[in-house]
């Protein structure tokens, strides 16, 4: 997933939304615009879509866990 992410022009991505908004029914402009918020986001705080997924989980080990008392 992280490489796909990768593959993504941002730049290219937005100006592809934002033809297709105008061409599309009114149905589909919702989506497209949350997509186009959110990608011209990404490009105007010069994040990177990868940056968002994790590579490694981190956990606890047992000992260092809150105890949680379950009812039954």
């Amino acid at each position: 997933m992280r490489v796909l992410l990768q593959r993504i022009d941002l730049k290219k991505f937005i100006s592809d939304n934002q033809k297709e908004l105008k061409s599309s029914p009114k149905s589909k402009q919702k989506k497209i615009l949350q997509k186009l918020k959110l990608a011209s986001n990404l490009f105007k705080s010069d994040q990177r879509p990868e940056n968002f997924v994790l590579e490694a989980l981190q956990i606890i080990p047992p000992d260092l866990r809150p105890m949680i008392q379950l009812d039954g």
